[in-house]
């Protein structure tokens, strides 16, 4: 039994461009979608756009760009920490009755 593919159109400077994939998640907490598993059966990439710039050097080139991307998850993940530790603490400076704050019951 062959495997369901989806088909990503996205759009970028006024070009569309197709893809096929056989793993598509949604993320609402970060707000993006997970491509994974793409595919390219019969793909022909002419010798100008090989990854590295020739044969061989396109796994280096790929694991240097992983290693930024592991850096904008944890730098996102340090901003959601430090948010979920500022609210609460903004809340509970808020008054709660006249010239009171809840941190002021101790």
């Amino acid at each position: 039994m062959a495997k369901l593919l989806y088909k990503v159109v996205f759009h970028n400077h006024g070009k569309v461009y197709e893809l096929y994939a056989r793993r598509v998640t949604a993320s609402a907490i970060w707000g993006f979608t997970e491509v994974g598993e793409l595919v390219f059966d019969d793909c022909r990439v002419p010798a100008s756009a090989i990854l590295g710039g020739e044969p061989g050097k396109g796994f280096t080139q790929m694991m240097k760009g992983l290693e930024t991307g592991r850096i904008q998850v944890a730098s996102r993940a340090l901003g959601v920490a430090q948010a979920a530790l500022d609210e609460p603490r903004r809340q509970a400076g808020a008054t709660t009755e006249p010239r009171r704050s809840i941190l002021d019951n101790k």
